[in-house]
């Protein structure tokens, strides 16, 4: 983990490289919203604007009755089959799973967009129906809330890695 003393040591050398944050630090509290969603769960929009409240109550820059309101939107969820076998019955099956929630927010009014952010799980499938669909569930809920917050946080001007602060 990087300490915040590196971290603020390495700003000039960010600023260097056209890195800036997308809305400065300091720069009043945000309230927010959800905006679209396009994908079938729609727990996964609830889960990334709870999730955005979070990590903007955390750095101290939420504030539910600000006029600069961050709109959270869920634009895909993408399924990667890994570890494939087949089984007895010569079915081709999938041992895990690899999910990608990508979406982006943005700050109304000031057209401040943070661009595409995705976080990623990998996850091993269950043999039962049942329980594969329920941890999918829980799966997906789990990475809006972290889209939620890299968004937030990309917002601010926070570096981040799938959704983890740096």
């Amino acid at each position: 983990m990087i300490s915040r003393r590196a971290l603020v040591a390495s700003l000039p050398a960010l600023a260097a490289c056209g890195y800036r944050p997308v809305r400065a630090a300091g720069g009043g509290g945000l309230a927010v919203r959800p905006g679209k969603s396009t994908v079938a769960e729609p727990r996964a929009l609830l889960e990334a604007v709870l999730g955005a409240r979070r990590a903007l109550a955390r750095e101290g820059a939420y504030d539910p009755s600000s006029p600069d309101t961050l709109v959270v939107d869920v634009a895909r969820l993408d399924e990667v089959s890994s570890g494939l076998a087949r089984g007895v019955d010569g079915a081709v099956t999938a041992r895990a799973t690899t999910l990608t929630l990508v979406g982006r927010a943005r700050v109304e009014p000031g057209g401040a967009d943070s661009g595409e952010v995705g976080v990623s799980d990998d996850s091993a499938a269950e043999r039962d129906a049942l329980l594969d669909a329920a941890r999918r569930a829980e799966v997906v809920a789990s990475l809006g809330r972290r889209l939620g917050e890299a968004l937030a946080l990309t917002i601010l001007g926070v570096p981040t890695i799938d959704g983890a602060r740096l």
